[in-house]
């Protein structure tokens, strides 16, 4: 099994992209700072029906420094 995070979003949502990304890593990653929670859940659903035993890592939105942001997201 090749060690590969891949990043999973709008242009790799679609089932047959999923399944391609899911058999070559144990893992995918989201970015919770894009998109909603209703399209993380739907996201996160359809890689559990692809592959049960996959792992989602999702990256928290937080203070951005970079964008001067004073409050958390």
């Amino acid at each position: 099994m090749t060690n590969v995070l891949s990043t999973i979003g709008p242009a790799t949502e679609g089932v047959n992209n999923l399944k391609k990304i899911v058999s070559y890593s144990k893992f995918v990653r989201l970015n919770g700072a894009h998109n909603d929670l209703n399209w993380h859940k739907k996201i996160c659903n359809r890689i559990k029906k692809i592959n049960p035993r996959c792992k989602i890592l999702i990256d928290l939105p937080g203070i951005k420094p970079r964008t001067l942001n004073s409050k958390n997201l």
